[in-house]
């Protein structure tokens, strides 16, 4: 993923807008007309976990991939920790 990490460098040496930082990397893909740039952000999404095929069935993958990239995005911009919620929620936490 060099191209992904070049553009958060390039990003931040740039003074991009932290609003516009968040929107390229959760949603770049997801304009209109994506300029490189915006696709090269969205990779955020692509940086999970990855298990080689014949490890794990497909389904499981899936389900991998998506808790990863909750708990990625809960992490990084909620500010949650959200990894116990895969197993169990809490009396007073937003999170079920």
């Amino acid at each position: 993923m060099t191209p992904y990490r070049d553009w958060v460098i390039l990003a931040f040496n740039q003074n991009l807008p932290y609003d516009e930082f968040v929107k390229y990397q959760l949603a770049g893909d997801c304009y209109p007309e994506p300029t490189r740039d915006q696709l090269i952000a969205s990779g955020f999404h692509r940086l999970h976990l990855i298990i080689d095929v014949g490890t794990a069935l497909p389904e499981e993958s899936h389900v991998r991939n998506v808790v990863d990239r909750v708990t990625a995005v809960g992490t990084a911009f909620l500010g949650l920790t959200m990894q116990c919620a895969v197993c169990h929620d809490h009396k007073y936490d937003p999170i079920t």
